[in-house]
């Protein structure tokens, strides 16, 4: 029985022999690319972000063709505001993912080579220029309004209740302005706080 078991045991000795001195000789080759698992998942993380993206604008542009080909239908316009707003949310969430990986890097204080991470806005600070780009687009559309109040009131030819709807525009619009620049005053004094 013993002879049975040495006839297997000494061909696998030389067998693991063998291996290890030809394993040793080999190199290893990685093809991934990444010398890291934090490169690696820093790949895939940019993937799913352009995916989602792509994903996204596609699903914008089947919402607005849904609304424009609704004819009035209240459930396909309904189908078609939600497909746009979901959309936009997903977008937001992937475009705004490298500022939340930064700001919990610097909750948690972990450090990270990413540059999509840390070349990234705040959170503040991408809220800051939303928060602007809105304030000026209601300035804008507000400088619009007064030249139509003011043009309404023009060519009134003495109607009153024509001059009466472009008082009320021009006043509201520049209601609208005062509010619009006050709102970025404060925007940007309050951001001086939060933002660095």
């Amino acid at each position: 029985m013993q002879k049975k078991y040495l006839f297997w045991i000494i061909p696998l000795a030389l067998l693991l022999i063998f291996q290890a001195h030809s394993a040793s000789a080999q190199a290893f080759i990685n093809p991934l690319g990444f010398t890291t698992v934090e490169g690696f998942l820093n790949s895939i993380m940019g993937a799913v972000q352009k995916i989602i993206v792509t994903l996204a604008l596609v699903a914008i542009v089947v919402g607005a063709l849904m609304y424009v080909t609704s004819a009035g239908v209240e459930k396909q316009i309904t189908q078609a505001k939600e497909a746009i707003s979901a959309a936009l949310i997903g977008m937001a969430i992937a475009v705004a993912a490298p500022s939340l990986l930064k700001e919990l890097a610097g909750v948690l204080g972990w450090k990270t080579d990413n540059s999509n991470v840390n070349g990234a806005l705040s959170l503040s600070a991408i809220a800051l220029k939303v928060l602007s780009f809105l304030l000026g687009t209601f300035g804008v559309i507000s400088l619009i309004m007064m030249i139509i109040g003011a043009s309404l009131y023009m060519t009134s030819a003495g109607d009153e209740d024509r001059m009466k709807k472009g008082k009320d525009v021009f006043k509201y619009a520049v209601l609208g302005v005062v509010i619009a620049m006050s709102a970025m005053v404060l925007v940007r004094q309050i951001a001086k706080f939060f933002v660095a």
